[in-house]
């Protein structure tokens, strides 16, 4: 968890110590999910979707990002992430049963609607029907 925390300091950056640094801070969140630190593992997943490490032309890599999400399937945020990723066909095929499927999941493993919106931090306009539709079905 320490290795993860160091992550996210060098990710967000100190003012008056060091500037934001996402590469220092893959390096440790990686370093932190070989320890089998889930979320700095799940944040890996997070800045490739965002396109911060492992761009290709400056294009995310969203094939990779879902690899990352898919690696841990009983991580509630995780599992919402490639949700998401299946309901927008980033890195996938977009396939609307598999995202629902896939937000019921992450509801039943305690992910709160509210809590986080996409890998990007932003809830996705159709998730609150997504998610309506699968309480209905849990």
């Amino acid at each position: 968890a320490a290795q993860g925390n160091v992550g996210f300091l060098h990710e967000q950056g100190i003012p008056g110590l060091f500037s934001s640094d996402t590469a220092e801070a893959a390096l440790w969140y990686e370093a932190a999910a070989q320890q089998g630190d889930v979320p700095a593992r799940r944040r890996i997943g997070d800045l490739i979707h965002q396109g911060a490490i492992f761009a290709i032309n400056g294009t995310p890599d969203h094939a990779r990002a879902v690899q990352a999400y898919a690696s841990l399937p009983s991580d509630a945020e995780a599992v919402h992430s490639l949700a998401y990723m299946h309901e927008h066909g980033l890195g996938t095929d977009r396939n609307a049963s598999e995202a629902l499927r896939l937000y019921a999941h992450a509801a039943h493993l305690g992910r709160n609607a509210t809590a986080r919106g996409s890998p990007k931090e932003s809830l996705p306009a159709t998730e609150g029907q997504i998610a309506s539709e699968a309480a209905a079905v849990a």
